[in-house]
């Protein structure tokens, strides 16, 4: 049994896929979860987490979905 606290700084959430592509306002994701409008999600981007709200998250394929972050990540692009 896996126990953590969810409200500890540490904790940065549940893994649920990765990213496939970055384009310009949007990520293109592969997840093993559905994902919702006003979702938060974090990146892992040169060993830095990165946190970010999605505004859409529109299903493009079975498991990958086309993100429109509120702001995209920095060093993503």
């Amino acid at each position: 049994m896996d126990i953590g606290a969810f409200d500890s700084p540490k904790f940065i959430g549940l893994p649920v896929g990765e990213v496939l592509k970055v384009g310009k306002d949007h990520l293109d994701v592969e997840v093993k979860e559905s994902l919702t409008n006003g979702d938060g999600l974090n990146v892992l981007i040169k060993r830095d987490i990165v946190g970010f709200r999605a505004n859409k998250a529109d299903k493009i394929a079975e498991g990958r979905y086309r993100v429109w972050p509120n702001e995209m990540p920095a060093g993503s692009g």
